[in-house]
């Protein structure tokens, strides 16, 4: 059979593995034997293929959209650390600057108080 060779072949240079091959194959035969019981061998081995193909672009549509999703749960996710940080980084400045420069503002105005205004 020629996807099973095209299967073997997948498995030997590495593009996918040798478990999934033999469960690749195994879903072509369930489709084959499908196809032969409403029409002859050609036809069968055709439409075993498009069904195979069809399932196989279905899966991989399946796949691609949880990873956009995990995508972009990850930005979420990633927005809202950066939010608390930030929140963080404006609680730390209030409580630390902001008292200093309420320090320096006290100490300006309780030395220009000491000048003599001419």
């Amino acid at each position: 059979m020629a996807m099973k060779d095209c299967l073997a072949s997948a498995a030997a240079q590495g593009a996918i593995s040798k478990r999934e091959a033999e469960e690749l194959g195994a879903m072509f035969d369930d489709h084959l034997q499908a196809a032969r019981r409403n029409v002859g061998d050609a036809l069968a081995m055709a439409e075993a293929k498009a069904n195979l193909e069809k399932e196989l672009r279905n899966t991989s549509a399946e796949a691609r959209r949880k990873a956009n999703l995990n995508e972009a749960v990850r930005l979420r996710l990633k927005a809202m650390l950066m939010q608390a940080k930030s929140l963080r980084l404006i609680s730390f400045l209030t409580m630390a600057v902001l008292p200093m420069r309420v320090r320096l503002m006290a100490w300006q105005w309780l030395s220009s108080r000491g000048r003599k205004s001419k």
